[in-house]
């Protein structure tokens, strides 16, 4: 289960949602299409969340826990796994926790919220997706089954910014394995329930000789998402389906600025296959202060797009930054 770090330190078609559980809201709900490049290494982000289960105002909450007294948290989340809570009002909007159990009209987490968030928030609850969830329960998404050395591979990053991944293919029954989702390391164990969460991004190893499509919908995020980063080298998600450039994302309030090579650096792939690398200027000659290409001298770059899933080369100490939306989704 990944933590957030302690608080110290449109191109998607949108559609009417149904209302959810708890206080009644209509959320717009989207969709949008990836390609996989054939023989590469592809760096993708699920830029939609789950519907929301529950979505409320708290009432109070704890270093341990939040509560609504107007839900029946535990009818509304019954049978639900991989759960999260988010906060989306306030000056605490885009934290949340990991929730650990569900009560009637409490719900206890992994991180204490308190220092920054109080009664009278709103917040919503979702499940975090599957591997089944964006892929489909038997690979509906098409990418090359097979065995750990044939198939594509899912790198899902372990988050602590040491560069490391758990790996993940879709299998064909071959003896001794049955048809599924696995982990390189764990054998013919069940893996279709493995959640991705909703700030990472995907390393996706496309072993086939053609490309591939890939679709992914759901709820498009109209609140701030908190990101923990770890010095290195961290795989995120931009959170919304489209608007997000480095200049309007707030990421230069969080990064580290100065030159580039002491800043931290943004990682944007290109339709090369390779990566186009960013970092925040400070004003010292010849450059402005602002978001510069490591290649393009002092070339403003602020209006550049983010892409589905990018890398932040963070050179500073761990932190949480914030990724906010365009002014445009307010309106949604």
């Amino acid at each position: 289960m990944k933590l957030q770090l302690p608080l110290s330190i449109l191109s998607a078609a949108l559609l009417a949602a149904p209302s959810v559980f708890g206080q009644a809201t209509t959320k717009p709900v989207g969709f949008q299409t990836v390609t996989l490049k054939a023989n590469a290494f592809n760096l993708v982000g699920v830029n939609f969340l789950k519907p929301a289960l529950v979505v409320g105002v708290l009432d109070s909450l704890s270093a341990t826990s939040i509560t609504d007294a107007d839900v029946n948290l535990s009818t509304a989340l019954t049978g639900q796994t991989n759960l999260v809570v988010e906060i989306t009002s306030g000056s605490g909007a885009g934290l949340w926790a990991n929730v650990t159990s569900v009560a009637t009209n409490q719900l206890t987490v992994d991180s204490d919220l308190t220092a920054t968030v109080s009664g009278g928030a709103s917040y919503q609850v979702f499940s975090l997706p599957t591997l089944a969830d964006i892929f489909g329960a038997s690979n509906s998404s098409g990418i090359k089954a097979g065995n750990a050395a044939s198939a594509d591979i899912i790198w899902l990053s372990t988050g602590n910014g040491s560069g490391t991944f758990d790996k993940y293919y879709y299998a064909t029954a071959t003896f001794p394995f049955t048809a599924g989702w696995k982990n390189v390391n764990t054998g013919n164990t069940n893996a279709a329930n493995t959640p991705v969460y909703h700030h990472e991004a995907m390393l996706i190893q496309r072993r086939e000789v053609t490309d591939l499509a890939l679709t992914f919908s759901g709820a498009v995020k109209t609140s701030p998402t908190t990101i923990p980063i770890f010095t290195g080298y961290n795989y995120v998600e931009r959170s919304f389906p489209a608007l997000a450039t480095l200049g309007n994302c707030g990421l230069s309030a969080f990064l580290t600025h100065g030159n580039a090579a002491s800043a931290d650096i943004v990682w944007l792939p290109n339709s090369s296959g390779a990566y186009d690398k960013y970092f925040y200027a400070t004003a010292t000659f010849p450059f402005t202060a602002g978001w510069k290409n490591v290649n393009t001298g002092n070339t403003d770059a602020s209006s550049t797009a983010l892409t589905t899933g990018f890398i932040i080369q963070r050179r500073g100490g761990n932190t949480n930054l914030k990724l906010t939306p365009d002014a445009a989704y307010s309106s949604l």
